[in-house]
Parts: structure tokens; sequence; C-alpha cells
């Protein structure tokens, strides 16, 4: 166990250790990839709480000689720490320096992203090539040995033979340029081709082995390691000096280790010296234009490259398909520069181009023919730019609307109307034959327009010359007619608005409607006909004209089936004389058969239900019953509220129960019944009709009684006889505020029993099993608005505390 925790110590004091150890002194030295996290946003915490920024960093890194592929890495792990988390409302102000500082971060990388691109659009073109990371121009050292290379000090030379005899030396070149071989001794190689330099040692070796000039045994020479050289990159450099390289690098790989050409450097004269002498001149668009590495040679032990300042630049922008700035030898002529380019593009106007150039004093534009693109010789500082052509035709007309073929067509030398039209394969059926137009450009490009008869024109009668840029629009019948409607609605399966046609019959609407439904009255149906006639419409009042039509159901002959139709008349099936929906209503609680019973008839009463309903059980409480009432209720409606009301037993939050029971009384009507008195008395005022979504619900014994308001201790007191005074001094009796004059009692039936009085004798109401007695708040001077709420919500908890008996019996009823 001490070993483990003195291990987890340790581990933790080395994490900590390398935490610490980053720092703005030392951060120059650090690996990303060896960091975590943690230790990332540590460090962005470190250096933000010393008050530096990322920016500080980075300069500090980069004096420090850390490479830009690290901080670069660098730069991507604070960023990802910082979209990896955002400050909470309760962070320090040190963390929130960390925060701010992740976003100054992304900030930056996206800023640098945008002059990034600036940069590439006015770059010179080709200078990206060698700061472009997909193109390293690294030499390959998995191919055979250049026949051309020659051997240097630090070269090693694997020496085979075998055969007869066996025998293996790798051997490096010495500075004086000779190899020791074992037995043999000094051979020099200083300068040889690889293949010479087999020669030489082949013809040394074989004094000692014998064999190898009689064919027994056989030798190969091949390079390992190969040497490095030093070379210098002077001039205009991205980053000029001596830089170390393998002994196979061409020029391209030293441009690419110093970043190439700078911002005055030339791309297309960079001369290679050796020993004081021109070798080589490389021009890099050869490679960029044709591919070709023209020059490019193997570099040599104290090659100096030298790259001289660009002679001329030129910018192209316009309608060609690679604008931008480019270098151009003294040579080179207009039609080089646009090869450069790669060429027009397709829309460019290639005719004239004008080019901006600087003068002494000021800048000149001169436009530049296509014909002396080859003799025009562009300048430092100059400025073509290639137009677009014009966006125009010089032949187009079109024809539009109710032709076979509408479009763009060619304007050929003396074409007319009429040939435009056979051009488009004639008009269709349903043109519009009185009026049809051209539109035209005049001479000041001003539209015009020229109408004419189609019919005529059809016929010979007139034809008119097209000019170009001519529209001839021909329309259709129906564009210039009213949207002709029918409509049907009533006992169809499918009623609705539908197209008039010519010879419409009133069968064939009711067909396109589907058809009659099952209590469709057939002999009765109405068309509903607007009058049109304006004599009528002045003289008489009526303004509709009702014809009553009978249609056989199954479409056969006879009635008036072949009636025909007018544009919007309207048709009116009705429903069989007397045929009403099937209604139902509901008894559930203290009865022998609680469930829905279907309304038989219109008179059909209270009473009449109960009869069906088997009378109540020997536990009902009549003088609770009460009636549920909204015939606009739907029957999932209905059971909803009597789910609701179920539910009630089960809360004991005073607030949620008043909540769903006001949702439920605004939806339905608390209607009191004297139960009783109907079932005394069939058919007497008391006993009421039913209508559709009834609900009758007939509590059993109640053997409490509720007290509320402004008494001294409001609640649930069991009912024994007795008068409303019994029941307050139950209570505690009165508040000091209370308003007995004007104290309540809402009975379990839902009706209200109010104080009375007469002189200055107060009556209070009777109290039942069930019943709720309210005394209200005396009115204050100020406001009635509490009194009113209170009074409301005292009948709300009332008839709450009537709902939740309810409850067993409603659930029976909706099973």
């Amino acid at each position: 166990m001490k070993k483990r925790i003195i291990s987890i110590v340790l581990h933790l004091f080395i994490a900590g250790s390398m935490i610490a150890q980053i720092s703005m002194q030392n951060v120059g030295n650090i690996k990303v990839d060896n960091l975590s996290d943690a230790q990332i946003e540590a460090f962005v915490k470190k250096y933000t709480d010393a008050g530096y920024s990322f920016a500080d960093v980075e300069t500090q890194a980069k004096a420090q000689g850390m490479s830009s592929g690290e901080l670069e890495k660098l730069r991507v792990r604070v960023q990802q720490v910082a979209s990896a988390s955002t400050p909470a409302p309760s962070t320090t102000v040190a963390e929130a320096r960390v925060a701010q500082e992740k976003i100054n971060v992304v900030e930056q990388q996206e800023s640098r992203a945008a002059r990034e691109e600036i940069r590439e659009a006015t770059q010179v073109f080709g200078a990206g090539l060698f700061r472009n990371s997909n193109m390293t121009f690294e030499p390959n050292l998995n191919i055979p040995t250049p026949k051309n290379y020659q051997l240097g000090p630090g070269d090693e030379l694997i020496i085979d033979i075998f055969g007869f005899s066996e025998s293996t030396y790798r051997l490096r070149v010495a500075p004086e340029g000779f190899i020791r071989v074992p037995n043999v001794g000094q051979i020099p190689v200083n300068g040889q081709t690889i293949e010479n330099a087999e020669k030489i040692i082949r013809r040394q070796m074989a004094a000692i082995y014998s064999t190898i000039n009689t064919g027994q045994s056989h030798i190969t020479v091949t390079l390992g390691n190969i040497r490095s050289i030093r070379v210098y990159l002077i001039g205009e450099v991205t980053r000029p000096g001596t830089y170390t390289l393998s002994s196979l690098a061409t020029v391209f790989n030293a441009l690419y280790a110093c970043g190439g050409p700078s911002q005055n450097g030339s791309l297309r004269n960079i001369k290679v010296l050796r020993n004081g002498k021109t070798i080589a001149t490389i021009d890099v668009y050869s490679f960029l234009l044709q591919g070709e590495l023209k020059n490019n040679l193997t570099l040599h032990d104290e090659d100096v490259i030298h790259i001289l300042p660009y002679e001329s630049h030129v910018t192209v922008e316009g309608s060609v398909k690679r604008g931008g700035i480019y270098e151009m030898k003294p040579d080179e002529t207009l039609a080089d520069l646009i090869t450069f380019c790669g060429g027009f593009n397709d829309d460019a106007y290639k005719g004239r181009v004008t080019v901006t150039r600087n003068t002494d004093n000021e800048k000149s534009v001169a436009d530049v023919p296509q014909n002396l693109y080859y003799m025009f010789y562009p300048r430092s500082g100059d400025k073509f730019s290639f137009g677009t052509i014009l966006d125009k035709y010089t032949n187009r007309v079109q024809i539009t609307g109710n032709v076979f073929r509408p479009g763009t067509y060619a304007l050929d030398e003396g074409m007319t109307l009429k040939d435009l039209v056979d051009k488009a394969d004639g008009l269709r059926e349903d043109a519009f034959m009185e009026r049809a137009v051209i539109t035209r450009l005049q001479d000041d490009l001003t539209p015009e327009l020229i109408a004419f008869n189609v019919q005529e024109l059809i016929d010979g009668k007139f034809n008119i010359k097209l000019k170009k840029e001519d529209i001839i629009s021909i329309g259709t019948k129906t564009e210039f007619e009213e949207s002709r409607r029918v409509h049907i609605y009533g006992e169809v399966m499918n009623g609705g608005s539908f197209p008039y046609y010519e010879n419409m019959r009133l069968k064939d609407l009711i067909f396109m409607a589907k058809g009659f439904r099952e209590f469709a009255e057939t002999d009765r149906i109405e068309i509903i006909r607007r009058i049109i006639d304006p004599v009528t419409l002045k003289e008489d009042a009526e303004k509709v004209e009702i014809i009553m039509l009978s249609v056989n159901k199954d479409f056969s002959d006879g009635g008036d089936g072949d009636f025909l139709l007018q544009p919007r008349d309207q048709v009116s099936v009705k429903m069989i004389e007397g045929l009403e929906a099937v209604t139902t209503m509901s008894v559930s609680g203290e009865v022998r058969l609680p469930g829905n019973y279907p309304i038989t008839k219109k008179t059909e009463r209270i009473s009449d239900v109960f009869i069906r309903a088997g009378g109540l059980t020997k536990y009902a409480y009549p003088k609770g019953a009460f009636l549920l009432r909204n015939s606009t209720r739907s029957y999932a409606e209905r059971m909803r509220d009597a789910k609701l009301i179920s539910m009630l037993s089960t809360l004991t939050d005073d607030d949620q129960r008043n909540e769903i029971m006001q949702g439920i009384l605004a939806r339905t009507d608390l209607v009191g019944i004297s139960l009783e008195e109907i079932l005394k008395n069939p058919g007497s005022q008391h006993d009421l009709f039913v209508e559709n979504g009834d609900i009758v619900f007939v509590p059993k014994q109640l053997q409490t009684v509720t007290v509320a308001g402004s008494v001294q201790v409001p609640g649930m007191i069991v009912y024994d006889g007795g008068s409303f005074k019994k029941y307050i001094n139950q209570a505690g009796g009165f508040t000091k505020d209370a308003d007995a004059r004007h104290s309540y009692v809402a009975y379990a039936n839902g009706s209200i029993g109010a104080t009375k009085r007469f002189l200055f004798f107060r009556s209070y109401p009777e109290v039942t099993p069930g019943a709720h007695l309210f005394i209200p708040e005396k009115e204050k001077k100020e406001s009635n608005t509490k009194e009113n709420i209170s009074f409301f919500m005292s009948i709300l908890s009332g008839i709450v505390s009537m709902a939740s008996v309810a409850v067993t019996a409603i659930a029976i009823s909706n099973r």
C-alpha cells in the first residue's frame, strides 16, 4: 500500500512539474504532442494571468527557435481547448480571462485565414509554390543512385563481395577523398561517379581476391548514407542564409527550404553559381505552366543560389481563367501573358483589351486590338482588363404563350410573324384569337406594343416583318374568362367546389361529388341560381332563384338528373325529413343500471331515463343529485371531463383541484335538480327534458358538511342535523370581519341557499348533508374585487366538494 501511495504522489508531482515547466521562458522548447489538454489549459491560464496574449506567446516561441509546424500545433490545441468550454456565470476573473484568451485565439485564427485569402489574391502567380505544405520537393532517397552523382567526403559506400568469396564493407569517404579497404589500403574515389568508383575498386581488390578476375567472385558497389552539403541562398530570398541539405538535393529543394523568393524576388531569373560561375538559370514558370523542371540541377557543396529582383510585374483582371499578378520578361508579349492566364473565359470579349499604364506623372489608358496582341510588350505596373461580351443578341426573337413550341428562335433574313408562328408548330386549339401583342424595342430602346388579330394572321389578312428582340405573346381563352365553378354541399360523399364544363348536368356534378350519402333526400334537391338579368335585378327584390329537382339515387334515367347547370350554381342536398343523428346522455352514481342511454324521443325526460336505469339504490342520496349540461360537447370531451372528476378524490392540493374543476365548469353548465320531486311527480316542471351530452350524477348518502370563509376554524364537520348557526359554532364562530348577512349554502345538487333578512331578523338557509357553508368577509370600501373573487371561489369550492363524492360512480359509468 505504501508503494502504491508513493507511486501516485510521484506521478502527481511529475505531472505538476510538467505543467509548471511550461512558461514564457521555455515555451520554444516544448513538444505540443506530449501535452495534455489540462496542461494546455494551465499554460493558457498562466500566461493570461501574467498579462500576456497568445500573440506574445507566438513572438516569444519564434524567438526561442520553435518551428512553424510546432507553433501551428500549439495554436490548434489552444483553439480546441477554447471551443470545448465557455465561462460559466460564476467564473472567477482569472477564469474569465482564460476564456477570453481562448476566444482571442479563435478570432486570430479566423483573421489569419482571411489574411491568407487576401494574400493569395494579391501575390504574384507562383509565389506560393515554395510555401505549399503539400509540395515539399524533398529528394527521393529510395531511387537508384543517379549516374551523374559525384562522390565526395562523407558519402558511405557499400562494397558487397559474393560468390566463391563473400564479404561486405561499409566505408565512408574520408575528407581527403579516399576510402580505406581492409587488406587493400586507400582507394581514391572523390569526384568519381558510382560507376567509375566501382571499376576502380574492383581493379584494386582483384589483387587480394583472385577469384574476381576468374569470375568466381563478384563485386558490387552501392551508395549507402549520403553526405550533407552546404549551399548559400542570397538576394531576394524569403529566408536568406546558409542551408545544410542532402547531397541529392536540387535547386527546387533549396528554394523550398528557404521559402522561395521574397515579395521583390524574381521567379523567372534565379541564378545557380558554382565556383564563381553561373551554371544555370531557373524559370519557375516553366514548371508551373509546362510541368518542366528545366535546369533543376543537383547541387554541390558550396553552390550559391542567387535570386535577383523582379524586372516586371503586371496585373490581369476580368474574363480570363486565372487573373492575378504575373512576372514578365522583356521579350514576352501580351499574347504570352494571356497564355500565362490560362486563356480567355467563355464569355470573354477578345476583340480588345484595356491597359492602364503608369507614366512619369500620371496614369494613362490604352486599347490594344486583338491583331496587336503578339506585338504589344507589357511594362512593369501595367494593368490589363479583359471585358465580357454584351448581354444581348444579334438575331433573337421570342414567342410565348399558346403555341406548341414557345421559346427563343433565330431571326432569319426577312422573317415575318407568320414564319415564327409556323416555326413554333402553330397555335394550340385554345389560343385566344381576337388579340395578341408584339413587344418591340424602338431605336431609342423604349418599348413599343404592336397589337394584332390572331385570326387575321392565320387567314393571311395580316403579317409583319420581325426585328431582333421582338417578343410575341399569344394568350389562351381561359386567361380572359372569369373562373367558372359550381358548388354542391350537404348529403353527398365529397361536397365542395368543382370546375364548370359546357353542357354540365346535375347528375354529372353529383357523380363528381362521389354520389349521395345513405340518408340523402333525393326528391327535394335545391339549385340556388343567381339572377343575372339586368331588368329583373332592377325591378324585382329577389336576387336568387330556387329550383327544386328530383334525381334517381342510382343515376338511372328519369327525374331531373339531366338538368343543365350554369356557372356559379349551388346545389344543396338535404337529409331525409325527420331523421336525426343518435344522441345520448349518461346516468351515473347510485342507480341500479348506470351508463349511457340513447335519447329515444325529443320529449324524453329525466324520469323516463331513471325508469330505464332501474331506479335508485338503497344508498342513494337524491337530494345531492345534479346535472352537467353542455349540448355542444363531443362524446370524447364528456369522457374526458368524467375522468377529470374521477381524479379529484386523489388530489390533496386545493389549488390543483380548483383548477381542474374550473376547467370543467368552463365547458359545462351545472344544473341543480330536485330528483326526489322528479321521481315523485314525473312530467312536472322539475322533470327536465334530457339533451345530448347530459350527465346526471346521484351521490351516495353524504355524512359531512363543510364550513369555509370567515370562521375561526374552517373545515369539514360531521352532519347530524341542526341549524346553520350550529355548524358555525362548531367551526369556532364568526370572525370579526365576517359578513354574516351574506352567508350562503351551496347544496350537493348545485343549488344555492342565501341568507334572508326581515327587519332585524335574519333567516339562515337550511343545512343538508354534503352542504357547503360559506361566510364572506365584510366588503372593503377601497375595492370589492377581493369580495368578487372570494364569492366565485366559494362556489367553486362547493362544487369541487360535490364533484369529489361522484368519483366512484363516474368511473363505473365510463367503463
